[in-house]
Order: C-alpha cells, then structure tokens, then sequence
C-alpha cells in the first residue's frame, strides 16, 4: 500500500514536472513584449546557470590578469528583465576598449547576481577597479585601458616577458 502512494505521488510529480518543462521549452504565438523580455530573462538565466559564484569570477579575472599581461573582467550579471546577454555585454565594452586603444589581452568572466542590478570590475595585474554599474563601466573601461598602456610601455606589468 505504501509502495502504490509512494508510486502514485512520483508519477504525479514526474509529470508536473514534464509539463513545466514542456511549456518552458514550447515557443508561444504572438507573444507581447513582457513576453519577450521574459524570455529574453529566461535565456540569460540559461547561459549563466554554468557561470562560476561571484568572488570565484572575480579570482578568475584577476588570475588571468597576472598570468597574462592582460585586462580580466568579472561581470556580474544582474536579474532584471532588461539585464543585457553576456554576448552584448562583451560586445560593447570591447568596443570601448578599442576606441580606447587597448593593446592587450582582454579576457571576460560572467557570474549571476543574486540581486537585479548588473556590475562589472576590472583587473589588471591581480588588482581589482570596481565593481562599477555596467552603464559606468563603458567610461571606465577607457580609464583601465590608460593604465594597461601606461604600465605597458613601462615595463610594469609582472607578466609580461620584455625580453621576447
């Protein structure tokens, strides 16, 4: 009698699950906008589920600051639904990096906030600058690239091999 609820209250719950499942991954007709953004929400969710915690994407970044004679940026990603993808996030401020005239490496780290709002930090060298908003971070993107140069043409970055 026990085995039969028991079996009974698994099916039920397999296929509560199965459904929710299925109607997370079915695409609905004529969505409006809310819509969309939930979905927008849902599919960053999705690429930042395997995303390391917050202070392990900061160790990553600062890491492969050192290691690399480069810029290593921890992004933390925020849960409101304008939250931009990874992607974008890496796609403008590399473009800020650029114009700025970076000439190094510059390697990005995402992790999920736990809170709505979206931050970035930079490392150069092991050092952290930030955590700055993201909309802050496009300007200080352009200041860690003077840095990076400055320390560059110095000879200041403790990665760097000045003998190749």
């Amino acid at each position: 009698m026990a085995l039969r609820a028991l079996k009974d209250s698994f099916a039920g719950k397999a296929a509560a699950a199965g459904m929710a499942a299925a109607l997370a991954m079915t695409p609905f007709a004529g969505a409006t906008a809310q819509d969309a953004q939930q979905q927008q929400q849902a599919e960053f969710t999705q690429v930042a589920v395997g995303a390391p915690s917050l202070a392990e994407a900061g160790r990553l970044a600062g890491r492969y600051s050192e290691e690399n004679a480069g810029v290593g940026v921890a992004v933390y990603l925020g849960t409101h639904a304008s939250t931009p993808s990874p992607e974008r996030v890496r796609e403008v401020l590399m473009a800020e990096f650029r114009e700025a005239g970076m000439t190094g490496p510059v390697q990005f780290f995402f992790a999920q906030n736990d809170i709505p709002a979206s931050g970035a930090s930079f490392f150069l060298d092991g050092t952290m600058d930030g955590p700055y908003s993201l909309s802050a971070s496009r300007d200080q993107a352009s200041e860690v690239v003077r840095s990076y140069n400055f320390r560059k043409e110095r000879g200041l970055l403790a990665s760097l091999d000045y003998n190749n």
